[in-house]
């Protein structure tokens, strides 16, 4: 432990540090630009004229909903 005297600090492992670092590097990066510009996902495909685009889904139903008459 640091706070040990036989502690050194060659003895450690890194990685936790570094993807903590990382993760918070990236929630910082999102709260500060990116979840302002971020538009989602883009088609980039042209599908001929004959096939349909998809509709949106109906919401579906939780089982605990049904069960508990919710929803």
């Amino acid at each position: 432990m640091p706070w040990n005297d036989g502690f050194s600090w060659k003895y450690v492992n890194y990685t936790p540090l570094v993807v903590g670092g990382t993760l918070l590097a990236l929630r910082l990066a999102w709260e500060l630009r990116m979840k302002n510009s971020y538009t989602g996902p883009r088609s980039t495909v042209d599908l001929p004229a004959e096939v349909p685009l998809l509709r949106p889904l109906a919401p579906v139903r939780s089982q605990a909903a049904r069960i508990l008459g919710g929803g």
